[in-house]
Formats: structure tokens, C-alpha cells, sequence
């Protein structure tokens, strides 16, 4: 199964960490992702990955960068194989939308 999920990355941050949950422009929620890493050869694209796998739990391969692979806004498509990931995902996310709110 695939998942969507859309983020707000800030590369040359100070740390690498989802840091909330945002609205954007057209009224979509999405993550907001720091990244230490600079902007440049992929580099803020790798550390992104690395990130989300550790967080979620899923393997780095899963994730693909489908929108904004050169923007701050981005969307990812996640590869789940199974229910014990999609809810591990909706936790993360609920916990961050709390923070948010």
C-alpha cells in the first residue's frame, strides 16, 4: 500500500527533527521536518530520508520524494507492508497534530 504523506523541510537547521505540523497555502497539513544538512547534491534529501525511516520505523527503500525534490515543500510516498506500520505512521502523526493544536 502507498501513503502520501507532505512536509515542510528547513535544511541548515540546528537539529534533525519533525518539529510540528503546519498548514500550507492551499489549507493541507504537513510535517515540518529540520534537517541540518545544506541544500545542495541531495544532501538535505538523504538526511530527510534517514530521518523519516528512523522515526517511523520503516525501511529508508520505502520512501520515495514523488513532489519537491528541489523545494522545501515536498511529498513522499511511503511503501507500508503492513497494519503494525500504517498505525505506527497515524501515531506520529496524531502526536504531532496534538502538539500543534
Amino acid at each position: 500500500e502507498l501513503v502520501q504523506l507532505l512536509l515542510k523541510t528547513v535544511p541548515k537547521s540546528s537539529s534533525n527533527k519533525i518539529s510540528g505540523v503546519l498548514c500550507d497555502p492551499e489549507g493541507r497539513f504537513r510535517l515540518k521536518v529540520l534537517i541540518t544538512a545544506v541544500p545542495e547534491s541531495g544532501k538535505a534529501n538523504k538526511s530527510l530520508l534517514t530521518l523519516l525511516a528512523k522515526e517511523f520505523r520503516i525501511a529508508k527503500t520505502s520512501f520515495e520524494i514523488t513532489q519537491g525534490a528541489t523545494s522545501s515543500m515536498k511529498t513522499l510516498s511511503i511503501k507500508i507492508q503492513d497494519e503494525k506500520q500504517i498505525s505506527k505512521l497515524q501515531e506520529i502523526i496524531q502526536h504531532y497534530l496534538k502538539e500543534n493544536s
